[in-house]
């Protein structure tokens, strides 16, 4: 566990912060032959991200790298009958909740009924007409769609776009044990806005929201990687959390970040014309090596925030 890092290190910072690509089609994964997922592309690769396998083995890796919104599947061309095919995957802890469409053979038309008990959502008979399984298709994805527009509002910080403190708790609790159980580090920065109340003081609360969101969108695009987390923690605070980062990583990523909030040059409350500024406590844990405390993932933020204190004692305007 780090406690606390050099509070100003002073060489510059290669670009290699990409800016964020966050996109977004919907992503589908297909269990198909070639044929029968040419076919489909041919319908729907426009529309959707479509990812396809010739075989179960081959979901897991896929799972683990994609966020689908729903499984097609033939069991015929996997060498399984439809209800062996959905209960594997229906048993299977990272796909279990992924929704489930049955193509099935003509000869197997019996099994509809027990596929669908088995977890599916649909089935479909062969000879399939591509037009009619694509049509359902997109009415399971405009579904997705809708639910996950629900959760995205459900998880958001209304002023900044940012997540909200409700999926930092998920996020946390998530990112800890898969650190402990994969064994890497796992690192967080405490961000807060440096004489905030001055600031409001001095030009009002809109301006001051204003200063907020142009911060925390700086703080969502100086992100590495596509798990690494930015939220809203409260009032002028943000927090990030940063997967597969160790301490020297963090130490880089505070470093730039300080530096872009700088470069904004928004008009502080001080008439000297300096800008407003951020300070930022950084932590970084292994819980793999810690023999006590290491079901407690609160203790990574607890740390951050004593090390934001320090960088305040020191003068603000940097990380610790």
């Amino acid at each position: 566990m780090m406690s606390s890092l050099d509070c100003n290190i002073q060489e510059s910072i290669p670009e290699f912060f990409p800016e964020d690509t966050c996109a977004s089609r919907l992503q589908m994964l297909l269990l198909a032959s070639p044929a029968e997922a040419q076919a489909i592309r041919r319908l729907l690769g426009e529309n959707y991200e479509i990812v396809v396998v010739g075989s179960i083995d081959e979901l897991l890796p896929c799972i683990y790298q994609h966020d689908f919104s729903l499984i097609v599947l033939y069991p015929q061309t996997l060498g399984m009958t439809g209800v062996e095919c959905v209960n594997q995957l229906k048993t299977n802890q990272f796909c279990g909740e992924i929704p489930v469409i049955s193509v099935l053979a003509e000869h197997t038309r019996a099994e509809e009924f027990a596929v669908i008990q088995a977890g599916a959502i649909d089935c479909v008979i062969m000879p399939v007409k591509p037009v009619i399984l694509c049509a359902k298709i997109q009415n399971h994805m405009a579904t997705a769609e809708r639910i996950k527009q629900l959760e995205v509002a459900s998880c958001t910080d209304g002023l900044t776009g940012l997540n909200n403190r409700t999926q930092l708790e998920t996020v946390l609790t998530r990112e800890w044990f898969n650190a402990r159980r994969g064994q890497h580090f796992i690192s967080a920065l405490m961000i807060d806005v440096d004489y905030f109340k001055d600031f409001n003081d001095t030009y009002g609360h809109l301006r001051g929201d204003e200063c907020l969101k142009s911060i925390a969108e700086m703080v969502h695009r100086t992100r590495r990687r596509g798990s690494d987390f930015a939220a809203r923690f409260g009032g002028e605070e943000f927090i990030m959390i940063l997967p597969f980062t160790d301490s020297e990583g963090a130490a880089k990523l505070a470093q730039r970040l300080v530096q872009r909030v700088r470069q904004l040059a928004i008009q502080n409350a001080q008439q000297d014309g300096s800008p407003v500024t951020i300070s930022i406590g950084v932590s970084t844990c292994a819980p793999h090596t810690m023999e006590f405390d290491s079901d407690k993932p609160w203790q990574l933020i607890e740390l951050a925030d004593k090390n934001l204190y320090k960088a305040k004692e020191l003068g603000r305007d940097r990380f610790c």
